[in-house]
């Protein structure tokens, strides 16, 4: 979503995009597509590898990082790399949880919590619940 007030994109990063690349060249239909399996999958780690090197670059505590996670969990298991992905899912876990996403928020314009922001929060959080349920 365009926040055009303040002139950025506010729901969305490089990391967040590298990770969804990385997770959808698992979903590529092949009959459609030009190019082999090789080199979707080799796509595909190229994307996460960056998504990687972005998360380990910064690394901050925000609603963006868990949704990347949480891709990037996706993307590890769909790949048949369990440990990773639990590895993925537990940050992003705990991460959720230092962000108090666990709780019930109300917008507070003042503050710039608007009603858009609090389900946003609240629909990652379910998210992440059921993926680790």
């Amino acid at each position: 979503m365009h926040d055009y007030k303040k002139g950025h994109i506010k729901y969305c990063s490089s990391l967040l995009v590298y990770a969804v690349l990385s997770l959808g060249c698992n979903y590529v239909d092949r009959s459609d597509s030009t190019m082999t399996s090789a080199q979707l999958e080799s796509m595909g780690d190229l994307y996460f590898n960056e998504a990687q090197y972005l998360l380990n670059s910064s690394m901050e505590s925000s609603l963006l990082t868990v949704q990347a996670l949480t891709v990037m969990t996706l993307r590890e298991a769909s790949c048949g790399r369990p440990k990773n992905s639990y590895k993925h899912l537990g940050m992003a876990v705990r991460m959720a949880v230092d962000m108090d996403l666990h709780l019930q928020t109300r917008p507070d314009p003042e503050h710039g919590l608007h009603q858009l922001d609090v389900e946003t929060r609240k629909v990652t959080f379910w998210s992440l619940y059921n993926m680790e349920m």
